[in-house]
């Protein structure tokens, strides 16, 4: 995750000129229930580490659409679950319940880091579009 958002603020500050602002990292089981319902059994990846939100409404339409375009890059890598409603494995941007609109981000993986300009650096197993297992150990690829 570490890496995905350092991407994600080189890339909005490099290309959009404006901040990413983190609105949820960890959350507790509580705060899971408090948002989604006592009675919920859903396993947030907040409550793993394994996700953070971030605000959207500092971005236009168009700016929005270029940081989901850009983070859906990494679902090539990502092992999270499939998100339907957003068709990404990365990045979904939706509202719950009265908590506004947000950026859902979410990264299951080896370490990678796509760099804005064109070069992805990952280490470790990764996946193909298929879901297939590949080796991308110390690869550098070209996405121009």
């Amino acid at each position: 995750m570490t890496q995905l958002m350092l991407d994600l603020t080189e890339y909005v500050h490099g290309e959009l000129k404006k901040d990413v602002v983190i609105t949820h990292l960890l959350r507790s089981k509580r705060t899971q229930e408090s948002i989604y319902g006592k009675n919920t059994k859903r396993i947030s990846p907040h409550m793993l580490w394994q996700a953070v939100d971030i605000r959207d409404r500092i971005y236009t339409p168009d700016q929005k659409l270029k940081i989901v375009t850009y983070l859906k890059n990494y679902d090539l890598m990502n092992r999270a679950q499939f998100i339907p409603a957003a068709n990404s494995r990365t990045v979904w941007v939706h509202q719950v319940g009265l908590h506004g609109m947000h950026f859902h981000i979410q990264y299951i993986g080896a370490m990678v880091y796509n760099f804005y300009c064109g070069a992805t650096i990952s280490s470790g197993k990764t996946m193909d579009s298929t879901g297939k297992k590949v080796d991308s150990s110390s690869a550098v690829r070209r996405s121009h």
